[in-house]
């Protein structure tokens, strides 16, 4: 702590001593503490045009790894052994199994690294994915993103339990059908909307029990 207040003692004598810019409109949310760090969410655009223009959006963005898939397949010809993972990172979905989860720009993952890249991924299928992550594109809608999750979970603990991706892939995909099944029925039990004559915002809400 007193590190800490030594540094920030500092920064203010450096900064009180320079006439610097100071940029308005960078902070948009406050989300809390982690670790003693406040996390903010800001304006990147804004911080690009007017303080650093590579500010990126997040993630492991200086982790170099290799640009090849569970077989070693390299798909670009002339990209390096090692690569530096740069500007693919886009919404952090949490943990789930201990694992990240990142919504990703599948765009740039298929330009720069990877042209087949479908839309979803894990570290044991695509060795440019970083260990205990799952990337799925920006491009897969709400509810299919839930599926493609589930379905990179379960191809990722079958290939570490010593399943080939072939097989491992096969089988998490009909895991998912079924998954699909289930959430149709439920979707099918779920009360009809009943429209009302007027629309608005106020309007209130249906008896879900009336017919």
């Amino acid at each position: 702590m007193k590190k800490i207040l030594i540094i920030l003692t500092i920064s203010l004598v450096i900064f009180g001593c320079n006439n610097h810019k100071k940029v308005d409109g960078v902070y948009r949310y406050y989300m809390g503490k982690v670790q003693n760090y406040d996390i903010w969410i800001v304006d990147g655009n804004q911080v690009r045009l007017k303080i650093f223009s590579s500010f990126l959006y997040g993630g492991n963005e200086l982790k170099k790894v290799s640009a090849t898939d569970y077989s070693n397949i390299k798909e670009i010809k002339g990209i390096p052994d090692s690569i530096k993972i740069s500007n693919i990172y886009r919404v952090p979905m949490g943990e789930q199994e201990g694992i990240s989860v990142w919504i990703v720009d599948g765009y740039m993952v298929r330009k720069n690294i990877y042209p087949d890249f479908g839309f979803s991924g894990n570290d044991l299928s695509y060795h440019f994915i970083p260990p205990k992550e799952i990337w799925i594109d920006a491009q897969v809608s709400c509810d299919e993103t839930e599926y493609s999750i589930a379905t990179e979970l379960k191809e990722r603990k079958l290939i570490e339990a010593g399943k080939s991706y072939d097989d491992a892939y096969s089988d998490a995909i009909d895991i998912t059908l079924k998954l699909r099944e289930e959430m149709v029925k439920l979707a099918g039990s779920h009360f009809k909307i009943a429209i009302p004559d007027s629309i608005t915002k106020y309007a209130g809400t249906i008896d879900p029990n009336e017919n």
